[in-house]
């Protein structure tokens, strides 16, 4: 590590707006490796890519949209290389996105790749506990919020585009949990192409946008929006850092919602459920409802144990010198700033930057990938959906939506005298 001190887990935790780090992993040699170094950790191995196409649409590029191609790592190299003109369907990328590192590699991580997240306080972290991210220009995920914990994401090669909200912009954000995924929030909003203009009637809705370079770290806080887009050949690597007890509450509501995915999608059509699961959940309909309540009452039963551990630490001991009263014991409040206000003083941290509305529609302006205005138009035009599917979505999300979800843990609090609330 260089540039700066090496920070504690318990700031990086406390932490409540993205900021980007710079310079805090210089000691990874994957920083400085080529791809003939890249290809001997994952050998031969058929890694699978998501294949999308650059294009414009009045919905995100659904990974159920996306066709999978298998290549290996040289092959996705060469295959970069490559420069195509745009077509009128669009021009394609290849994302081997979300995967564990140790999932596919062909010999000792520790050795093989030698990263440690020590400079965040994280000693024990390393490539074993970390996912990576291989991608094409154009490469993306759509807009999403991860319910769980918050993250830290290293760029290790090329460049790689965030725009952020905070979560106060939920409401605004258009969530969906169709098409469903445990744990990922979407936004209907695509940004992979221009807005339109009614997402700029919500004047108070601030984006925060950076671009990262090799030897960057963004920290990604809990439930901020989220969209990423490779602006060239690029990889990335990140950790997910668990967020207790708030993680506890996040698996109980995500228990309610997919209790209720896996009972509808159980009566619909073969191609309803392709519409409203996303691949990696195509076979929730086989889920029993005895299952799916054991997961719920486990979860709760979690949030009891926490809070139970929490209140007997807190107990005084009588065989202990006595404490100051409560009211005069000093209190930590990382809602003031305190703990974001000492990293920043760091001269390599930075603050990501809170654009404007106009800031980001010049961004998003240029994003069109149509050969002419009349395409654009005709691209962006509403994809119509059966009665039925449309009453479905319109059903879950109704019933899924955060807010709705939080209301029924609240009134589970009270029917069951559990205290999940």
């Amino acid at each position: 590590m260089s540039g700066g001190r090496k920070l504690s887990k318990e700031e990086v935790l406390s932490l409540t707006k993205p900021v980007v780090f710079h310079d805090m992993i210089n000691n990874w040699p994957a920083l400085r490796w080529e791809i003939k170094d890249w290809s001997s950790v994952f050998g031969d191995r058929q890694l699978p890519f998501r294949c999308g196409v650059k294009s414009c649409s009045p919905e995100p590029m659904w990974e159920v949209k996306c066709s999978k191609e298998t290549m290996t790592i040289e092959e996705f190299s060469n295959l970069k290389q490559q420069t195509t003109e745009p077509t009128e369907e669009g021009k394609k990328w290849f994302y081997f996105d979300y995967h564990q590192i140790s999932d596919w590699t062909c010999s000792d991580l520790k050795d093989a790749m030698p990263l440690k997240w020590d400079a965040f306080g994280f000693p024990d972290k390393g490539a074993e506990d970390s996912t990576i991210w291989i991608g094409s220009k154009g490469a993306h995920t759509p807009c999403h919020f991860d319910t769980y914990g918050c993250n830290l994401v290293a760029q290790v090669v090329g460049r790689k585009r965030w725009i952020l909200f905070s979560q106060d912009d939920t409401e605004d954000m258009r969530p969906t949990r169709v098409p469903y995924e445990e744990s990922s929030v979407y936004s209907l909003w695509n940004f992979n192409c221009p807005l339109p203009p009614e997402f700029y009637d919500k004047c108070d809705r601030r984006p925060y946008i950076v671009d990262l370079s090799p030897g960057d770290v963004l920290f990604v806080p809990r439930h901020w929006w989220h969209y990423v887009e490779s602006l060239d050949f690029s990889i990335s690597i990140n950790m997910w850092l668990p967020k207790d007890p708030e993680d506890d509450v996040s698996r109980l509501d995500e228990a309610f919602v997919r209790l209720l995915f896996s009972q509808m999608s159980k009566s619909l059509s073969a191609e309803e459920r392709r519409r409203t699961l996303n691949p990696n959940e195509s076979d929730l309909a086989d889920v029993q409802l005895h299952n799916s309540m054991n997961i719920l009452y486990f979860c709760a039963q979690d949030i009891q144990s926490f809070r139970k551990r929490h209140s007997e630490a807190e107990e005084p001991n009588e065989a202990e010198e006595p404490k100051e009263p409560p009211a005069k014991q000093p209190k930590v409040d990382v809602s003031d700033g305190s703990e974001l206000s000492s990293v920043l003083e760091m001269e390599n941290v930075e603050l990501v930057p809170c654009s404007t509305s106009e800031q980001l529609k010049c961004l998003m302006d240029q994003t069109c990938s149509c050969l002419s205005e009349e395409r654009h138009v005709q691209a962006m035009m509403p994809t119509n959906l059966s009665d039925f599917g449309s009453r479905v979505q319109n059903v879950l999300n109704a019933f899924c939506h955060p807010d709705v979800v939080a209301q029924v843990r609240k009134r589970f609090s009270e029917v069951s005298k559990m205290d999940v609330n």
